[in-house]
């Protein structure tokens, strides 16, 4: 699971494809998924095009303007191993199904739908909500939640790195003071003497960011709240879609959700969010691709701001 949704279609008719290409974005929105559509016509498409791509769902034309015709690639796919779903349609639904019924053996995972009906784009929308809701589990969730923070925090460590590499001497010093502030504080016992160095260091940004396992991710937040306020005050930075306060929105959004999820076992129902049982359902899967994009957008903001903003 994640945040896109890839289609492979097959549509010789271009401005059919075309008025129509919107509606599974649509579709796909309601659920905060984001389309991946790539269009093929029946003399344009390779099997290695589709062994390299793990296509969530593919639209097939059943009649393409080519020797392939629908069956004809699907038997190829399907000959591959691909196991994509596939939903056929065509303007002659009953000779389309008479054709395919008597292929031998029979091609499973396949769909079909009348072009000409306005029950196609309803059949469309069917097949995706059911794929989207066949991977929805916890496992899936979990991963989901878990590889997304993770390439998060590298990226939020990288930007801190790249935006104080832009400071001037005054500023980078207001870093590292602050920094020794935050590490006067920690009581972990074992961490004391890394404490009593790195508090009389000159540089204790460049010790602490050398030592991976020193610093947890809370408090490179911190750092990232010291930064952002030079960045306002000092380098104009300001963005109507970015949060007040970026520490607070990404434990809310992110954090709280990858630690509740990374203690939940395969059969759980619920998980604990500040105390509160949120079921594990299709609502929670819309919150966390919504979250998860959302954050997406505002690292972007701050990787495109240390690259061109100063």
């Amino acid at each position: 699971m994640n945040c896109s949704f890839k289609i492979l279609w097959f549509e010789d008719d271009g401005s059919w494809y075309r008025s129509v290409e919107n509606i599974p974005k649509q579709i796909l929105g309601k659920h905060y998924l984001i389309s991946e559509c790539k269009r093929k016509v029946g003399n344009d498409w390779n099997i290695s095009d589709l062994t390299g791509n793990d296509y969530d769902l593919i639209l097939m034309d059943y009649k393409l303007i080519s020797e392939n015709t629908g069956d004809i690639i699907i038997q190829k796919i399907r000959a591959a191993d691909v196991l994509t779903d596939v939903l056929f349609y065509s303007s002659d639904y009953d000779n389309m199904l008479k054709a395919i019924q008597i292929l031998s053996p029979p091609i499973d995972g396949i769909y079909y739908a009348d072009r000409k009906s306005e029950s196609f784009m309803d059949k469309i929308e069917k097949l995706i909500e059911k794929i989207i809701r066949r991977s929805e589990d916890i496992i899936n969730l979990r991963g989901f939640v878990l590889d997304s923070a993770s390439d998060f925090e590298t990226r939020i460590k990288t930007c801190i790195k790249n935006i104080r590499k832009k400071f001037n001497k005054t500023e980078k010093a207001d870093i590292d003071i602050k920094m020794k502030e935050q590490i006067s504080l920690f009581n972990i016992k074992e961490f004391q003497p890394k404490v009593e160095k790195y508090s009389s260091r000159g540089s204790t940004f460049s010790a602490v960011m050398k030592d991976t396992g020193f610093f947890p991710n809370s408090e490179w937040l911190v750092v990232m709240t010291n930064i952002l306020e030079i960045l306002k005050v000092n380098y104009g930075f300001s963005s109507s879609n970015f949060p007040d306060n970026f520490k607070n929105t990404y434990t809310d959004k992110i954090a709280i959700f990858r630690n509740a999820l990374s203690h939940r076992a395969a059969n759980d129902k619920t998980i604990k969010i500040k105390g509160e049982s949120i079921p594990i359902d299709e609502t929670l899967f819309k919150t966390m691709r919504l979250n998860i994009n959302d954050m997406q957008a505002y690292i972007k903001t701050l990787e495109n701001f240390a690259e061109k903003g100063l």
